[in-house]
């Protein structure tokens, strides 16, 4: 397989060219019988993304060629509208040369509602392997409906569950990627002229309380580190916030955690922290955000959210 020009080996894992039969060009039908569309009305990324309407489990796969004995990071954008009796799945299966089965496992999965979630982690594959095939699908034989966006299937650099933490992707509306806008009216865009990694970051101008944030998949069993860089323009009053909020499965708060305040001005400051997630928790939501009615602007850039 062929790798694109940012390394992800997934052939349209951005679902942004064609499709036959509703299914984007590259991927393939799996279980239950559905309904398949390329849809623009629920994005993350581009200007389409994978809807599926399952009746029973199923959904759609890719394969890819691998090397064996060798770290890679999968991830991918989950919109859940609905599921009953069971959860959205990312799941890897690794093959032999000859085809068979050798074993695999279960990267994430979640059944929270109507939010983008951040769906992946780092594999390492078995040392005879030579093919990995890629699931999301629907873990229920009452079947349900999701939305698929923004899949990356790289070796490993930093091994970040994150979409788009680096900033280099593109934007809608102004905020990059796989992030969300968060609490007041803001000014977003993507900048180059303050930087901290790579060509691009995360400006956010904002009016009162707000920023950004993004939802990952955790498990409760699991420790992650969690760090950044953010870069203070002009601060009235109050504090920049790097928060991680945690949700159970229906989609309520459980808790949250300040990890650091920012006051500095006109620096880049690292912020960093572990995490282990409570229990009952499934999603972690990390926030940058402005604590003050007064607003405050600020450039974000280079966030990893790892498994320690």
């Amino acid at each position: 397989m062929k790798k694109s020009i940012d390394g992800n080996m997934l052939a349209n894992g951005d679902f942004e060219a064609s499709q036959i039969g509703g299914v984007a060009d590259g991927w393939g039908k799996y279980g239950a019988s559905g309904v398949y569309q390329l849809i623009s009305s629920t994005v993350t990324s581009g200007k389409q993304s994978q809807s599926l309407t399952m009746t029973g489990s199923g959904g759609l796969y890719q394969d890819i060629a691998v090397s064996g004995n060798t770290l890679y990071d999968l991830k991918g954008r989950i919109n859940i509208s609905s599921v009953q009796n069971g959860a959205v799945k990312l799941i890897v299966d690794y093959f032999d040369r000859s085809g068979k089965a050798i074993s695999g496992v279960t990267l994430a999965e979640i059944s929270t509602l109507n939010v983008w979630t951040t769906m992946g982690g780092t594999i390492k594959t078995p040392i005879e392997a030579v093919i990995v095939r890629v699931h999301v699908h629907i873990a229920s034989s009452s079947g349900g409906t999701f939305v698929v966006d923004m899949l990356n299937f790289k070796e490993s650099i930093d091994g970040s569950m994150l979409e788009n933490g680096d900033f280099e992707a593109s934007q809608i509306g102004g905020v990059a990627d796989g992030w969300g806008k968060y609490g007041a009216y803001g000014d977003y865009q993507l900048t180059t002229s303050t930087v901290a990694s790579g060509t691009q970051a995360q400006k956010i101008v904002m009016t009162s309380v707000g920023g950004i944030y993004q939802e990952v998949a955790v498990i409760t069993e699991s420790s992650y580190t969690l760090s950044g860089l953010i870069n203070v323009i002009n601060l009235p009053s109050g504090t920049l916030k790097f928060i991680v909020n945690y949700y159970d499965v229906s989609g309520r708060l459980i808790n949250g955690v300040t990890l650091a305040d920012v006051r500095a001005l006109n620096i880049w400051t690292t912020v960093r922290g572990t995490l282990k997630p409570p229990v009952g928790a499934v999603t972690a939501r990390v926030h940058f955000h402005i604590d003050s009615s007064s607003g405050a602007a600020f450039v974000v850039d280079k966030v990893t959210f790892k498994e320690s």
